[in-house]
């Protein structure tokens, strides 16, 4: 089974999860008996952004980027 690594993204509360393909990560808030996340709804209009993308390890960090401001 092989994954094509610029085509997928990861989407995970812990870095941990991606930390060997750090560019197809993107970090979400932890979501586990949050009742009202609503980061994966938010997520979407990025999502459809990448897949208009050849390869989405340029694009992808740039949630996390966005994030952080």
């Amino acid at each position: 089974f092989r994954r094509v690594l610029f085509r997928s993204v990861m989407i995970d509360n812990s870095a941990t999860s991606y930390k060997f393909q750090p560019k197809n990560g993107i970090e979400c808030v932890p979501f586990i008996d949050n009742k009202d996340d609503r980061e994966l709804i938010e997520i979407i209009p990025f999502m459809e952004y990448l897949a208009k993308k050849q390869d989405v390890r340029l694009y992808a960090q740039m949630w996390n980027e966005a994030r952080d401001d």
